[in-house]
C-alpha cells in the first residue's frame, strides 16, 4: 500500500492560503526512490506569479547552517575526521578569521559573521574556484 501524504498536503496548501510562504516543494521518498514529488503554489503572492515547480530551487538562507551545515558536520565529527576543538584554520587554510575560532564557534556565531570572513574563499578551499549565486 502506497503512503498517504493526504495531511502533509493539505497542510501546506492551507498554509500557503493562510499567506505563511508563498510556494514549496516536497520530494519524500526510500533510499532509492521518490514516492511522493509535487509542487505547491506560486514563487510569489503575486497571482501572476510563476507556479512552483518540482525543479524550483530556494534559497535557504539561514536554515542551510541548521539542515545541511550541522548533520554534515557532526558525521565528520563522527567518524572522527574533525574534532570540535580544533581551529577551523586547521581545515580551511584559506581562513583569514585567525586560530582562535574553533569548528564548534562556527556554529555558534550569526551567519553574517562567519560568511564575512570565509564566503568568497570557501569554493577555492573546497576545489571548485567559483561561487554559484
Amino acid at each position: 500500500m502506497a503512503p498517504d501524504f493526504t495531511a502533509a498536503r493539505t497542510l501546506l496548501q492551507r498554509a500557503i492560503a493562510e499567506r505563511a510562504f508563498p510556494s514549496a516543494v516536497v520530494e519524500a521518498g526510500t533510499p532509492t526512490q521518490p514516492i511522493w514529488q509535487e509542487a505547491f503554489g506560486r514563487l510569489s503572492y503575486g497571482n501572476d506569479a510563476p507556479s512552483a515547480s518540482l525543479d524550483t530551487i530556494y534559497d535557504l538562507a539561514s536554515l542551510t547552517k541548521v539542515l545541511a551545515t550541522t548533520p554534515l558536520a557532526m558525521r565528520a565529527v563522527e567518524g572522527g575526521a574533525v574534532a570540535l576543538d580544533e581551529a577551523v584554520s586547521a581545515h580551511i587554510p584559506q581562513w583569514t578569521g585567525g586560530d582562535r575560532l574553533s569548528v564548534k564557534g562556527l556554529f555558534d556565531l550569526p551567519l553574517a559573521e562567519v560568511t564575512a570572513s570565509w564566503r568568497d574563499r570557501l569554493p577555492v578551499a573546497l576545489g571548485s574556484g567559483t561561487t554559484q549565486g
